[in-house]
């Protein structure tokens, strides 16, 4: 206790565990510094394919999908 005493005799502030210029990430919706967020799309079993595409119109079918998701939620 003393020493919180000094330390604030001497002039310093307390550490509040705030650092200057570390802004800390939000994810709420229509904040004002412009920070993106993020959607969480969840496909079904039955959306899912049952292997990973590998040709480049599976891979843009199921993206599409996703994307449909998404735009939808």
């Amino acid at each position: 206790m003393e020493e919180m005493d000094r330390m604030t005799s001497a002039g310093r502030k307390f550490d509040t565990g705030k650092k200057p210029g570390v802004k800390r990430a939000s994810m709420k919706e229509g904040s004002s510094h412009g920070e993106k967020t993020l959607k969480v799309v969840q496909l079904s079993r039955a959306q899912m394919p049952a292997e990973l595409p590998t040709s480049l119109e599976e891979l843009q079918a199921l993206f599409s999908t996703m994307k449909a998701l998404a735009d939808s939620t």
